[in-house]
């Protein structure tokens, strides 16, 4: 029985960031795989959603002792806050994750000979891969993200990785010429596999330039990487330039800076004609429901560092021109044909001085609107990147 093996963060057990681009993976898997078996490593709630019936979720990593005993979780948690030490927390994770892995292909009855193996982002799940290749035969590839690109944590063992893996597949050109640079050995291993979006979606509608009313909308993880505070200031010193018109700015997402901004938004500094709505955070589905519901004319994400933000394609997809800071793969969906790029180090005057044109003529804005919708068709339709990739990871077990 064909099996694809698939190592997520925390999907289907909670969170909200995976959903977007794992369950429509998963999916595509299903078509084409026997049998999907997916393995979490973090517990974040229970199943969200209803899995394709030839979709097993392996409970293992996140119910195996060493998982569940407070002692060692901040040394194997992806998103360990400590630092020091990191090869060897690096290394019980994988061990902790190998374990799982060992265990689920003796009760699944797994082969090397028509199983493959995929970690959706290259950390310790990576290595643990690895472990079963070099032990058992198995083959895996992965993928790379943001976070576990731009890191130099266990350098030796992600290189083994790279090196023992049929492929280490980036989310952008820009990850993957970085981790060529960084390991140059293997470079030959790796390359770039664009998640991409849905693109069989009606147009969100638009209010046009001459209504004199400005919809932004941020989807993001409120941290300091992510900048929201930024966003805020930025979209009211448009206001303040524009004091004649509307401006609504709202941004979907929790985190570690909700709070802090939820203060600074209520002591009330911003210009009276800028309306902030700070809605926490939404499933996948609800973020679907809101392009459908709402308007929206812009999407702005400000990001210190980024990957190829899902959440900012999924809004082009929709005709949505985006306004983004030229960090990491961001360029290769973003220009000045589907919205604005800004210097990480922009300031807001910056930032008005290039929005404002749009303002003020409908004919720019349009063509804009239609640049970001073409740009996705063209470069990040899910459904073709979703059967390619589909179509790579068979020939590996035929």
């Amino acid at each position: 029985m064909r099996t694809v093996l698939l190592l997520t963060e925390s999907y289907p057990l909670g969170g909200v960031t995976e959903e977007a681009f794992v369950k429509p993976e998963i999916e595509a898997l299903a078509s084409v795989f026997e049998r999907v078996v997916v393995v979490p490593v973090s517990d974040r709630g229970p199943i969200r959603t209803e899995l394709p019936p030839n979709v097993t979720v392996a409970r293992d990593v996140v119910e195996s002792r060493a998982w569940r005993k407070k002692w060692i979780r901040p040394l194997c948690h992806p998103v360990a806050l400590l630092r020091g030490w990191d090869d060897v927390r690096y290394s019980l994770a994988a061990a902790v994750v190998e374990r799982a892995l060992k265990a689920i292909a003796g009760r699944m009855n797994l082969s090397p000979a028509d199983t493959v193996m995929e970690s959706f982002w290259f950390d310790f799940m990576s290595s643990a891969l690895s472990r079963m290749n070099k032990k058992y035969g198995y083959k895996y590839v992965v993928r790379a993200h943001r976070y576990d690109v731009y890191t130099d944590r266990a350098p030796v063992q992600r290189e083994l990785a790279i090196a023992r893996s049929a492929g280490v597949f980036a989310v952008s050109d820009s990850g993957a010429g970085y981790l060529k640079n960084r390991f140059p050995k293997v470079a030959d291993k790796i390359s770039t596999a664009y998640l991409g979006v849905d693109t069989c979606v009606d147009c969100s509608e638009h209010s046009l330039p001459g209504d004199k009313t400005v919809r932004l909308l941020t989807i993001a993880r409120v941290t300091e990487n992510k900048r929201c505070r930024m966003c805020y200031e930025f979209v009211n010193a448009l206001a303040t330039a524009r004091p004649q018109w509307k401006f609504e700015w709202t941004l979907i997402g929790d985190g570690p800076e909700l709070e802090n901004l939820r203060c600074l938004v209520k002591q009330g500094n911003h210009r009276a004609n800028l309306t902030v709505n700070l809605s926490g955070p939404m499933s996948h589905a609800e973020v679907m429901d809101y392009y459908a519901s709402a308007v929206t004319d812009w999407f702005m994400l400000l990001s210190a560092s980024e990957g190829l933000s899902i959440a900012l394609l999924e809004a082009m997809a929709h005709g949505i021109p985006a306004i983004a800071t030229d960090v990491g793969g961001i360029q290769e969906a973003v220009d000045d044909s589907t919205g604005m790029l800004l210097a990480p180090d922009s300031e807001p005057e910056e930032f008005v001085r290039g929005l404002i044109p749009f303002l003020d003529s409908r004919l720019r804005y349009a063509a804009l609107c239609e640049g970001a919708r073409l740009r996705v068709v063209g470069m990040f339709d899910a459904g073709v990147l979703r059967r390619e990739w589909g179509r790579m990871l068979k020939s590996l077990v035929e």
